[in-house]
């Protein structure tokens, strides 16, 4: 399969989208394909870039554009790249804001019209709209119409062959503008460590030592108190055993978590950003993940993909978020949810238990999803 995937930037580390892109189309590559990645809205460049990124042991042909020129010129640099190399497949990896500031790309979509004419298409919904919960703002709806208007303008236009969304909750939004997608599940954004030793140690470990661990950006309103007071009740008799480790770009809201857990008596340790080798580590080394996204959207984490990867229990900490439509939503085995009335014990240790949804698992559903629609048209 020839394959051209296009997102907004490719700056490692720097773009959760951009490091999908990467580990897929390089797990692609590894299998005898041929991916590579137009990075069409590229903030951290300045110039056109073309060079190679590597991935999976692979490597991956890729194409910068910088934001700061214009769209027709972005679009004319992208239109010579798929020209060049006559992809079997245009995949876009759709995030609104990866496009356009106020994530209302609307000439974007024009020139895109033109760029995917002449091929088969395929949209990955990574993101839809603002303001889809109950607790939503005014300001949030209205904007949030907006994005949904011009989706589906932009899907009618565009025509895809394969729609797919790594969440059911984005499935059942995409069903009400009349479209059908697929779920294809996510993997996570930090390739595994070949030098960690094996995640069995975990559980020699778990007898001494308790450790907690927020990857990336922390959601406010959640509610970090009383989960920290939860952890020091079930931990009294050793106290000074139990760790909070923030690790990533975690925004401002990580003092609250830092604040909350040292009132109880509990460490922190503030790591910032890493390489993808110490986050990998410390990812294997922890316990318990926590992530403070809200529940209907687990499934779109990166950051909980990666954390159930590694082997990790991931304790769901969030605000109250609604959906404003009625719809199933699944709860990925390895995640467990606090809420401050339970009293189900949701802090006992376990035993590794392996994600399904790798990057090989992933990518051979993705493959499988396009060669379905080669075959019967």
């Amino acid at each position: 399969m020839n394959i051209i995937f296009i997102c907004g930037s490719l700056e490692s580390g720097r773009d959760g989208v951009g490091d999908y892109t990467r580990r897929l189309a390089g797990q692609l590559n590894k299998l005898g394909n041929n991916a590579s990645v137009i990075a069409i809205n590229d903030q951290f460049v300045s110039n056109l870039t073309i060079a190679v990124q590597n991935s999976e042991d692979s490597e991956i042909a890729i194409m910068r554009i910088p934001k700061q020129i214009s769209d027709a010129a972005r679009f004319k640099y992208a239109r010579e790249w798929v020209e060049q190399n006559q992809p079997d497949w245009i995949s876009l990896q759709y995030v609104p804001f990866a496009f356009h500031d106020k994530g209302l790309p609307y000439t974007w979509t024009n020139y895109m019209e033109l760029l995917t004419a002449k091929n088969n298409l395929h949209i990955m919904f990574h993101e839809l709209w603002v303001g889809m919960s109950k607790e939503s703002s005014y300001k949030e709806k209205i904007w949030g119409r907006l994005q949904r208007s011009l989706i589906k303008s932009t899907i009618n236009r565009l025509k895809p062959k394969v729609i797919t969304t790594q969440t059911q909750l984005y499935i059942n939004y995409l069903n009400t503008l009349g479209f059908n997608a697929f779920q294809i599940p996510l993997f996570g954004n930090i390739e595994r460590s070949k030098s960690i030793k094996d995640i069995s140690d975990k559980n020699e470990k778990s007898n001494d030592d308790i450790s907690f661990i927020i990857f990336g950006g922390i959601h406010a309103n959640a509610p970090a108190e009383s989960f920290a007071k939860f952890v020091a009740i079930k931990f009294a008799n050793k106290l000074n055993k139990v760790k909070l480790i923030l690790i990533g770009r975690c925004g401002h809201e990580q003092n609250t978590w830092i604040h909350a857990w040292k009132n109880e008596g509990m460490q922190t340790l503030v790591l910032g950003e890493q390489s993808q080798s110490v986050i990998s580590r410390e990812l294997s080394n922890a316990n318990f993940g926590i992530s403070t996204t809200p529940t209907a959207l687990l499934d779109k984490s990166g950051s909980v993909a990666a954390m159930l990867e590694h082997g990790l229990k991931v304790i769901s900490v969030s605000r109250k978020w609604q959906p404003t439509i009625k719809g199933p939503i699944n709860i990925a085995d390895g995640i467990v949810l606090y809420d401050p009335n339970q009293t189900i014990d949701i802090l006992e240790l376990s035993k590794f238990n392996e994600n399904l949804n790798s990057l090989e698992s992933v990518t051979n559903q993705f493959v499988e999803k396009l060669n379905s629609i080669n075959i019967n048209g």
